[in-house]
């Protein structure tokens, strides 16, 4: 990387005194934590700037008054905006360098890890299925279903053959095709009504946003926003997502 694709320094901005020090984004940090999860046996503080004030306690750091204005910051002209732009540059920066480090590291511990663990690994699968085939062996000798060893325990399962539904659409389809012969077949009188009906096939209506957007419309009502049909009915069912306007930043490259 060369200088000219490196951030600006935030200290360009603010050569005299930076608007938050680093002593003083430590102190924040720290405060908030103590407000998520204050330690056992003290006293919780009732603001950020209250918590501030506390670290600062018996320490050569910023007074009361520096903590409330500590805990009020925010970005208000175009000159913070670019000192906090800075900042915001080089703190994602160093987290990408961590995580290249990060990555680097996790790379060799994993190549040592499936150099190292072969052999057990191997000599444990090996194991693993020599176990169950004997617990399943001994099962179908003894009927015992659970095998205690010292080191392990072999525990042996039995479920008979039963249905499991692997394209309800599909099945569904079928059964529908075939429902006068279940109503014959395994119901009282031949009648398969509507309730025993759906304890075997349940529908599940599914509304695509997109085409409902073409058909209903969200107009404005007394107490807010509303969906309305055709005849400006109230639709049931569906509701109104709050228009909203977001801002998100990105570094620039």
């Amino acid at each position: 990387m060369s200088a000219a694709d490196l951030p600006i320094p935030p200290d360009i901005f603010f050569d005299d005194a930076p608007p938050l020090s680093d002593d003083d984004l430590d102190r924040l940090f720290a405060a908030a934590d103590l407000l998520v999860d204050p330690p056992e046996g003290t006293s919780a503080y009732s603001s950020v700037a209250d918590a501030i004030a506390g670290l600062a306690e018996g320490e050569d750091a910023p007074s009361y008054p520096r903590a409330q204005e500590t805990a009020r910051w925010q970005v208000d002209d175009d000159r913070t905006a670019a000192w906090a732009a800075s900042k915001l540059a080089a703190a994602e920066g160093e987290v990408g360098r961590l995580a290249v480090q990060r990555d680097e590291w996790m790379e060799r511990i994993g190549a040592w890890f499936d150099q190292a663990s072969r052999k057990p690994r191997r000599t444990a699968e090996f194991m693993r299925g020599h176990l169950e085939r004997y617990g399943l062996a001994v099962r179908e000798e003894t009927g015992q279903a659970t095998l205690a060893l010292p080191d392990a325990t072999v525990k042996t399962t039995h479920r008979k053959a039963r249905l499991e539904v692997v394209d309800d659409e599909v099945l569904a389809g079928w059964l529908e095709e075939h429902r006068a012969d279940f109503a014959e077949r395994f119901f009282t009188d031949g009648v398969l009504d509507e309730e025993a009906w759906r304890r075997l096939v349940r529908r599940t209506a599914k509304v695509y946003v997109g085409e409902a957007r073409k058909v209903l419309r969200v107009v404005e009502v007394d107490d807010g926003w509303a969906v309305v049909g055709v005849d400006d009915e109230v639709v049931p069912g569906a509701t109104v997502k709050s228009a909203e306007t977001t801002a998100t930043v990105e570094v620039n490259p």
